[in-house]
């Protein structure tokens, strides 16, 4: 029988001999997604490669990735999309970022998927990306009425905030009923924004007759 000394190194080399096998399998993989940037048509498993790259710690490849992504265009939305839904708290937020740059209403899809991340950082993100008077689709504010229930009421604030640069019947429901939030900055920030976007719906109603 082997003595305790013995399974204790055995289990020693064998985790270390695993944790060897992961490197070595994970520098290739960072290998083949760095050559990848270089690709001047990025096949499909290049271009998930590349999108893996955000989730990268050392950040020493972000500035390129970023510019290869938006060379590379709509064929990246996908996978950016799968990364913003499925990765961790840094990868989501760049990646939903990245989406919006490329594709309006998928990067829309990516960050409505992060509203009820338990990441609070996640979330914020969420707003500070919304926060955005270039973007017009109606599903900007149906993402940002959704932060009515959070439980952080800085964040139902930064909502309100954020609601101010839309328009619609779904902006304005959402800020009548902020204007009752318990929190004063939320109400504040809902009560003040509310007439704005009011006048601003009623104008594009009659500008549609």
């Amino acid at each position: 029988m082997l003595d305790r000394k013995k399974i204790v190194v055995m289990t020693v080399a064998s985790i270390l001999a695993i944790v060897l096998l992961f490197l070595v399998v994970s520098w290739r993989t960072n290998s083949k997604a760095v050559a990848a940037l270089d690709a001047e048509n990025p096949t499909p498993e290049q271009i998930e490669l590349i999108v893996g790259l955000l989730a990268d710690e050392s950040d020493a490849y972000l500035g390129r990735v970023i510019e290869k992504l938006q060379e590379i265009g709509q064929p990246a939305v996908d996978p950016l999309v799968k990364l913003a839904k499925e990765g961790d708290a840094s990868a989501r937020i760049l990646a939903a970022a990245q989406t919006l740059r490329i594709n309006e209403e998928a990067g829309l899809d990516a960050y409505a998927s992060m509203v009820d991340s338990p990441d609070r950082d996640v979330r914020e993100a969420v707003i500070v990306a919304l926060n955005n008077d270039q973007l017009k689709s109606p599903r900007v504010a149906e993402v940002l009425a959704r932060f009515e229930q959070d439980e952080d009421p800085t964040l139902r604030a930064s909502a309100a905030e954020a609601m101010g640069k839309q328009s619609g019947d779904v902006a304005v429901q959402a800020l009548e009923r902020l204007a009752n939030d318990p929190h004063e900055l939320t109400a504040r920030h809902a009560s003040r924004n509310l007439a704005a976007v009011k006048a601003q719906s009623q104008q594009q109603r009659r500008s549609r007759r």
